[in-house]
């Protein structure tokens, strides 16, 4: 079995003004992508808040030189962002889409996968809910960064996408295939919020696997801003912390004062960087509800023999600013860890 190493980042939720976020740190995980030598770069989504104006990310991402391969979070279709524009901005490779032709269409089906040898990476869209007055499975819309209002079982992949996840896995374990699975909200079961399809999932990977022994041999989630990894029933579950917005709250504590802040991408009216400049804090529309880390967190996965391998980044708070309510697994760094996998 030849192996494979990729660099994992999630929930950077770009918008220039709203978080601390910055081109810098995009270039940063590229950087790390390149020199620990992965071949392709996953992000489990909320990459950014506004695709539409921020071209200073998104053409540097997709023209990094490396495939990447990303999912929608729930924050994708923020401002004026359409599944039109954004779809065709996840991947910047030939994949199979989870149309009938398998090609992308108007970018409404936001799932795919792709094959890298025996690995087959299988993108999901955790972003269906289901409307109660009319009896449909609908996406998020634009403008959004949740369900329609009166929706239920938000996160969900909804039937049409189950059954497409369905085919996929079961014509991987025909294959030998082994799947890495991104999403956006969590199939482990573990974490309050992730998606109420998860038992429905969890008994597919045991088919799957029970089919064929390393089918599915991780679930790679973002959404949660938590560093938390485990291993079960021989799959490893990964939760990619969040690029910097280690905690938010919804409700606003100022804490970030004048003279507190970063050096970042000065732009011009096209999205070009010209220069740097300094922006405090305080200035930042969220920054009243958020709690920010000096790095840029991503992992290096490599996945070898009978091993999985995640190797992350330690860092701090900024300032030394540690919020009072956040939880144990919130915290300014991405572990490193060691899982055995049975083939």
């Amino acid at each position: 079995m030849s192996s494979l190493k990729f660099t994992a980042f999630s929930d950077m939720h770009y918008r220039v003004g709203m978080y601390s976020t910055t081109v810098a740190d995009l270039m940063t995980v590229i950087d790390r992508a390149k020199t620990s030598g992965s071949e392709i770069i996953v992000h489990c989504g909320d990459m950014c808040n506004n695709y539409t104006e921020s071209p200073e990310l998104i053409k540097p991402y997709l023209g990094c030189g490396l495939p990447v391969y990303g999912v929608y979070g729930n924050h994708e279709l923020e401002g004026p962002n359409s599944m039109e524009m954004v779809t065709p901005k996840l991947t910047n490779d030939e994949v199979v889409w989870g149309t009938e032709d398998g090609k992308i269409g108007d970018g409404t089906i936001a799932y795919y996968y792709k094959d890298i040898r025996e690995y087959r990476i299988v993108a999901t869209d955790t972003n269906y809910s289901f409307n109660p007055k009319t009896g449909e499975w609908v996406h998020n819309t634009t403008g959004s960064w949740g369900p329609p209002a009166g929706n239920l079982q938000g996160n969900s992949l909804g039937p049409v996408q189950f059954a497409w996840l369905e085919r996929v896995l079961l014509d991987a374990a025909k294959q030998g295939k082994k799947c890495i699975v991104l999403s956006h909200a969590s199939f482990n079961g573990e974490i309050s919020g992730g998606t109420p399809d998860w038992v429905a999932v969890d008994n597919l990977f045991a088919r799957v696997n029970a089919m064929k022994k390393g089918t599915v041999i991780m679930a790679i989630n973002g959404h949660y801003h938590t560093n938390r990894m485990f291993r079960k029933n021989n799959i490893v579950y990964f939760d990619v912390n969040t690029t910097r917005n280690i905690w938010w709250q919804l409700q606003k504590e100022p804490h970030y004062v004048e003279g507190q802040g970063q050096m970042v991408e000065e732009l011009d009216d096209q999205g070009n960087v010209i220069g740097e400049k300094w922006r405090d804090f305080n200035t930042l529309w969220m920054a009243d509800n958020t709690w920010f880390c000096e790095d840029a967190l991503s992992a290096v996965v490599t996945i070898a023999d009978d091993e999985i391998s995640i190797e992350g980044v330690e860092s701090k708070w900024v300032y030394d600013m540690v919020p009072e309510k956040a939880y144990d697994v919130c915290e300014p760094r991405i572990s490193n860890g060691s899982f055995k996998v049975e083939f």
